[in-house]
């Protein structure tokens, strides 16, 4: 019987444990020296069963993984044709370093489109800092169960926050609040639903205060962790917004980073 040389490489792509969703994968297919590629793709893990890196497979496997490659490429297809996601993300940053004060105090400019079909009712704004702002954040309550105490007994003034914050569409304030049980998240309330297709000009004044290096944001003595700092516009999928709190153990699923 012949038999082909097939060669499966996957490579996951960072989501946060907390996501309950199939995982995604970037996957290379080498077959008789042909190499086919799919990024992002979403796939059961239990798919993976079908063959094993570097194993060999009989013909009909070999049709049979040839059917599943056409049916996950036309799938892809149809997916990337109907993306749900806010589009032409950009953010201008103005800030001033007051290290005296370990304080970050800046202006923050960002332009997005609502590429999602839908009129959008709120929108959904990260402010990774306030996580380190008591003991009760998702991130508090991770350090501890995982053993790590340092947090949990950290002073007031080596905790971080960020405050200040006014938010305008179009230069028009807008009312927000937080999260009730996710302080780092902000819920936006536009004036207006925002339209379809429509450009957004999104500003606030922030100012963060840096506390001690616990994780991603921190400072030791005069040097300064500088990392998830400024306010950040939470991910936008076919399954809606994605208010994730911030977490000292696994990545973030966000439309960009800094």
């Amino acid at each position: 019987m012949t038999r082909s040389y097939i060669h499966l490489q996957t490579y996951p792509i960072s989501e946060p444990f907390s996501q309950r969703r199939a995982p995604s994968y970037f996957y290379r297919l080498t077959y008789s020296g042909t190499q086919f590629s799919y990024p992002t793709l979403p796939l059961h893990a239990s798919s993976f069963n079908i063959i094993r890196s570097g194993s060999h497979c009989s013909r009909l496997n070999v049709l049979h993984l040839a059917l599943l490659t056409i049916v996950c490429a036309l799938s892809l297809l149809l997916s990337s044709v109907s993306a749900q996601n806010i589009s032409d993300i950009n953010y201008k940053l103005s800030v001033t370093l007051h290290d005296a004060r370990h304080e970050i105090e800046g202006d923050l400019e960002l332009f997005f489109t609502n590429s999602t079909g839908y009129d959008l009712s709120e929108i959904y704004i990260h402010l990774y800092p306030n996580a380190y702002s008591s003991k009760e954040t998702a991130f508090a309550r991770q350090q501890l169960n995982h053993g790590e105490k340092d947090f949990y007994f950290a002073k007031e003034n080596e905790l971080g926050r960020i405050e200040n914050l006014k938010f305008s569409i179009d230069g028009a304030e807008i009312p927000w609040r937080l999260d009730p049980e996710n302080p780092d998240i902000a819920i936006l309330t536009p004036l207006q639903p925002i339209d379809q297709g429509r450009i957004v000009r999104l500003t606030t004044p922030f100012l963060v205060t840096i506390p001690k290096s616990f994780s991603r944001l921190g400072r030791v003595g005069e040097s300064y962790q500088i990392s998830q700092w400024y306010p950040k516009l939470a991910m936008y999928d076919e399954a809606g917004w994605h208010p994730i709190p911030f977490l000292d153990l696994g990545e973030f699923y966000r439309v960009c980073q800094l």
